[in-house]
């Protein structure tokens, strides 16, 4: 639970003016962590969705329903090491992608 609380926060934080003027990759790779740490915790897809369908994410709730479904598109792994593992990988290919499509 901490975890989805933690992602709706982050989520918040893509919301703010500041957070808008500044690039965005690094808060969406963040954003792509956290997606995947509760992904890789066993929170299910449906309660993502439901947390990312509420009002104060609408302005962003494509960026996160695409974050939830890639995330949950990936393997789920028993071992820490794994977890790890796919939660940076994750992070990073978010981050890349948003890179790309920024240029």
């Amino acid at each position: 639970m901490k975890r989805i609380i933690q992602a709706a926060i982050l989520a918040g934080a893509l919301l703010t003016g500041a957070a808008q003027a500044e690039d965005p990759c690094p808060r969406i790779s963040k954003l792509a962590g956290t997606i995947m740490e509760n992904r890789q915790a066993g929170t299910s897809m449906e309660r993502m969705i439901e947390i990312a369908s509420g009002e104060q994410f609408k302005s962003i709730d494509k960026i996160l329903r695409h974050l939830i479904v890639e995330a949950y598109s990936k393997p789920r792994y028993n071992s820490k090491p794994n977890q790890q593992n796919a939660v940076k990988d994750f992070s990073n290919d978010q981050m890349l992608l948003c890179m790309k499509v920024r240029k």
